[in-house]
């Protein structure tokens, strides 16, 4: 988030961002309502308060201009589809993640890993802070190993290993990303995300 700063209100309680952003708590202590300069973005929980969609509006609410979809597995994430217009126009993006649990790791801390957070907020930093903080929702019970992407002809395949401190939290997660179109490999790059405690 670079120089943003955050700061937390209570009575009632609110969250508060330099870059025009204003986040309010439901009756389960988790995010429901993220105000921004655009818009705002609605976060839904199912019965075991585990996050189950995010919904994009336009400032007047009176367009939806993006969704986000997790389908859990038992307590583990399956799958997570996403849309969204950019500033209603034709140029309308949409893709599925489908989780890959054959190399998982348990997740003993209820943490959410860095790139697993940022596919379901879209890379958003300030979605990601809360998300580290603890407030959008019960984390996923494992770490998957190998996460698909999928958009039409485009296929991303990620696979990721995890290095933990004694503790069991993360300390190093390690993304390699293969980039295919239709059964073409076109690009491969490696992501390293520490983690500071």
């Amino acid at each position: 988030m670079g120089g943003d700063k955050i700061k937390f209100d209570y009575n009632p309680f609110r969250i508060l961002s330099e870059y025009q952003m204003e986040g309010t708590l439901g009756k389960s202590g988790f995010l429901n309502l993220l105000k921004t300069s655009f818009g705002t973005i609605i976060y839904n929980y199912d019965g075991q308060m585990r996050i189950q969609s995010l919904n994009y509006n336009l400032e007047d609410k009176t367009e939806k201009i993006g969704d986000t979809e997790i389908k859990w597995n038992g307590g583990s994430v399956g799958q997570i589809s996403t849309w969204i217009n950019f500033w209603g126009s034709e140029n309308t993006t949409a893709g599925i993640f489908k989780f890959n649990y054959a190399n998982s790791y348990p997740n003993r801390l209820g943490q959410w890993p860095y790139f697993l957070g940022s596919v379901i907020v879209y890379g958003d930093d300030f979605d990601m802070m809360m998300m580290s903080c603890g407030l959008l929702g019960i984390a996923p019970d494992r770490f998957p190993g190998e996460v698909v992407f999928t958009q039409g002809d485009h296929k991303m395949i990620f696979d990721i290993d995890y290095e933990f401190n004694q503790d069991g939290s993360i300390s190093v997660e390690n993304v390699m990303m293969t980039l295919y179109y239709g059964d073409r490999k076109m690009d491969e790059k490696s992501e390293k995300y520490m983690y500071n405690y």
